[in-house]
């Protein structure tokens, strides 16, 4: 199985069930508290439920996705809310994040990859937070039959390594019911 491209996306967001997730994750709404507010980026944000729900806590959002069609309807939203959020589509292959711009970076079921997370470092302030959130390999051995492809799947502690350099606060990769995610929540050290 390979990883889902562009085209898959963009007829996923517009179907149904690309419209179906309007809360903001459980974990992000837990972890709240910790984050730390100002300038925030949503990576791989679909259609904004993350990015709308932080954007009306205070933090002055970015929401990017490769997805034009997801981007399209997350602008088409935007004016029915409080609070500041701008949108863009972004392909993650050769992004490059501004230094220091951000003071938290959210990647809810996105696989952020390890050059991927040396970017978001290099745009997180120092004492900036990282929240991650994605589907482990445990979750395709526990509900076969399921279209995520492995590539999009974190393997055992893959993402702990990955976060070696960074001050974790909190790290899990127990499932919770039937999701068998890695929820990780991590400060950039000032070394």
């Amino acid at each position: 199985m390979s990883a889902r491209d562009k085209n898959y996306w963009n007829g996923f967001y517009s179907s149904d069930a690309g419209l179906k997730e309007e809360d903001p994750s459980s974990f992000l709404s837990q972890m709240l508290p910790n984050l730390k507010k100002g300038k925030a980026m949503d990576i791989g944000c679909g259609t904004g439920r993350n990015t709308f729900y932080l954007a009306e806590k205070g933090f002055e959002m970015e929401g990017i996705d490769f997805s034009d069609v997801a981007i399209e309807k997350c602008k088409a939203r935007s004016g029915s809310f409080n609070g500041k959020a701008e949108f863009k589509v972004q392909s993650l292959d050769f992004f490059l994040m501004p230094i220091h711009k951000y003071d938290t970076v959210i990647a809810v079921d996105i696989k952020a990859s390890s050059r991927l997370i040396d970017e978001i470092k290099k745009g997180l302030g120092i004492g900036g937070t990282l929240l991650l959130e994605v589907y482990t390999l445990n979750h395709l051995k526990n509900n076969p039959g399921l279209d995520i492809p492995v590539e999009e799947c974190y393997k055992p502690f893959e993402l702990a390594r990955m976060l070696k350099d960074w001050n974790i606060l909190y790290y899990d990769e127990r499932h919770q019911g039937t999701e068998y995610k890695v929820r990780a929540l991590a400060v950039k050290p000032s070394y």
